[in-house]
């Protein structure tokens, strides 16, 4: 059992944040709390909204948050205070990253029906919205939008996956913002049925191109970013899921590189391939854990801020964050 003063430290702990209009349910091991159920938001969520984790303040730590597609939008957890922004339309997509390199994730949404990228840039200081943002035109209706840092420069790229032609159109244009057009890259990785997810899965700083293929559940690698000259001749395939899994790759034990991952909602399992630490010990280093059901969606990211993506989902039906913690934890 858990130390007595712990207990007491935790019900104190348990009576402040009930005025917050937030409940946490905290379980021990005889060492430490390794994991924290963050449960109630203070408005009812709808069953269309969209969970848009990402770090707006550049803190370091995910801000839990969602995107309402009915008016548009974001409401973003930080501590104790939440911020609410208006930033896109019904039919939009929303894509945070971080697109100026400051370290803070940028709102953003695309808008299929122009092809146009709204990214708001007030998260600076969030004091002068309207008056700082970008548009930029990417991409056509039916196209995936996948922002992620392919060249390793520190600011996500803009970037959309075309499912009728395998292409990723990468615009670079995003180092000086005035450029457009000029600065880009093609290239064909992919077939139609595929799941783009793109992440630094080699540890070199830059995203790798890839795809999940659900019929076969292998993961097509391409590595050919390191030079942008050696396409084809520079990839790696791991089998990894089955038909029906969801693909959330991300750096799941702190080793810089971003883990394959498949979450099986039957099951309620996290599938954690470790095996890109050398490429070589595939199906002998692997982590298994059981997070979620059916009714969840998986929501990973660094809340904690230890450079460490925690498992965790959220509960649609009572709008709750159900955050495991990571797979380092005791």
């Amino acid at each position: 059992m858990p130390n007595k003063w712990l207990i007491v430290k935790i019900e104190n702990f348990l009576k402040k944040e009930k005025k917050m209009n937030k409940i946490y349910l905290i379980i021990l091991s005889t060492s430490a709390i390794f994991m924290i159920l963050f449960v109630q938001s203070s408005f009812a969520l709808e069953k269309t909204d969209i969970v848009v984790q990402a770090d707006y303040n550049g803190d370091g730590k995910a801000e839990k948050a969602i995107w309402r597609p009915s008016n548009g939008t974001w409401y973003i957890f930080s501590g104790k205070q939440l911020q609410i922004v208006q930033w896109g339309l019904k039919g939009d997509i929303p894509v945070p990253a971080d697109y100026d390199g400051d370290g803070a994730d940028e709102i953003c949404i695309w808008r299929p029906s122009e092809g146009n990228w709204y990214i708001s840039l007030e998260n600076r200081s969030w004091v002068e919205k309207g008056n700082d943002y970008k548009i930029e035109q990417w991409g056509l209706n039916g196209d995936i939008p996948v922002p992620a840092d392919y060249d390793g420069d520190g600011n996500d790229e803009i970037c959309i996956w075309r499912p009728s032609e395998g292409n990723w159109y990468i615009s670079l244009a995003n180092r000086s913002w005035t450029n457009k057009g000029n600065d880009y890259q093609i290239e064909q990785w992919g077939l139609f049925g595929d799941i783009p997810v793109p992440a630094d899965y080699d540890g070199d700083g830059s995203d790798e191109i890839c795809i999940w293929r659900p019929s076969e559940g292998n993961w097509y690698i391409s590595l050919a970013n390191r030079s942008w000259s050696n396409k084809g001749s520079d990839y790696q395939v791991e089998q990894w899921g089955i038909n029906g899994d969801k693909p959330i790759p991300a750096d799941y034990d702190g080793d810089q590189k971003d883990e394959i991952c498949i979450w099986r909602p039957s099951e309620g399992k996290w599938y954690i391939s470790l095996a890109n630490r050398s490429w070589n010990n595939k199906g002998n280093d692997y982590q298994i854990v059981k997070w979620g059901n059916q009714i969840f969606k998986p929501v990973p990211a660094d809340y904690r801020g230890d450079g460490i993506t925690d498992i965790a989902a959220m509960l649609y039906t009572t709008g709750t964050w159900h955050i495991y913690g990571n797979i380092l934890l005791p």
